[in-house]
């Protein structure tokens, strides 16, 4: 077999590429009977076939395009099986974030010793421990982990669980002297991220 660069190499193999197009229905069934001959090399053995002339280098040329052909749906198989690999492995980190709940607001009498500012959720919030709320000249800030996994899936969680209420309490010297209670779905705005900020600043008063 000769396979050495000559000119009519290159015809010879895009002629097989297209007999081998038509054969796996990438063009008319016709046109391969159109075609009468095929060219040849003078320097290779031929014999004809359903009258047409098939050299062993074009057989040759149409066995390295099929492989060429398998080994390329062999690759875009396993391409497609490492994608849904991946996908179904990072489906199955979607656990659901904690939502933060911002507490922001002021106490009126800020002279008073020993205040501290508590905080209740309802629904609980299903995280411990939280961060503790600070208080500084009169003024109080800090947050509330709020986990929203209401139900966890084989594929993903269900992160739809929500607060209803929160309730800030006051106290001092660890007794309870005020408390506030308010309505998340009507005092609190949801940030871009879905945490939950209070629509104006939580007041306490500490009470005789």
């Amino acid at each position: 077999m000769r396979t050495d660069d000559s000119p009519r190499f290159p015809a010879r193999a895009r002629t097989a590429r297209t007999v081998f197009d038509m054969i796996f229905c990438r063009a008319p069934a016709c046109e391969l009977v159109k075609m009468t001959t095929l060219p040849v090399s003078p320097f290779t053995r031929s014999w004809p076939i359903s009258g047409a002339d098939f050299s062993i280098e074009w057989l040759y040329t149409l066995h390295l395009h099929t492989q060429c052909e398998v080994t390329a749906v062999y690759r875009k198989l396993a391409l497609l099986m490492a994608a849904t690999m991946l996908l179904f492995a990072a489906s199955g980190m979607c656990k659901c974030v904690n939502r933060i709940i911002y507490i922001e607001g002021s106490v009126l009498d800020p002279i008073a010793d020993g205040l501290k500012v508590m905080v209740e959720v309802t629904p609980d919030p299903n995280w411990e421990p939280q961060p503790d709320i600070v208080i500084k000249e009169g003024k109080f800030a800090g947050k509330v982990y709020f986990n929203a996994t209401k139900a966890e899936g084989r594929v993903r969680d269900n992160c739809s669980r929500v607060p209803t209420t929160v309730e800030v309490l006051l106290l001092k010297d660890g007794r309870e002297v005020n408390r506030v209670r308010l309505d998340v779905s009507k005092e609190f705005t949801k940030t871009e991220l879905h945490d939950y900020k209070p629509l104006s600043p939580i007041l306490l008063q500490v009470k005789p």
